[in-house]
């Protein structure tokens, strides 16, 4: 083999190499993208799912602070037939 040869070979080796190694450069970021948009939409999932989770979370404590208001405790104890000191019930007549 001459000189000539032996370069060529070289070259189609050395091009070879490059081909095979862009090749898997590209597969891989092709599939780094594909899982970097699940890993986004899992991400947003769970974003919603956090939020709905706070919204639950501030409506219970609404709830909490409104069952523990005076207002409330009144309107329960009536729903009963409990008066206040002083209070008389009105019993409509037949």
């Amino acid at each position: 083999m001459d000189t000539v040869d032996k370069l060529r070979a070289k070259i189609q080796v050395g091009t070879v190499l490059a081909v095979v190694l862009l090749t898997i450069a590209v597969g891989l970021l092709a599939v780094t993208g594909v899982y970097r948009g699940v890993l986004e939409e899992k991400k947003t999932a769970l974003q919603n799912e956090i939020e709905k989770i706070r919204q639950d979370r501030q409506s219970i404590l609404d709830e909490i602070e409104y069952r523990t208001s005076e207002a409330y405790i009144e309107e329960f104890a009536r729903q009963y037939g409990m008066l206040l000191d002083g209070e008389s019930k009105y019993v409509p007549a037949e």
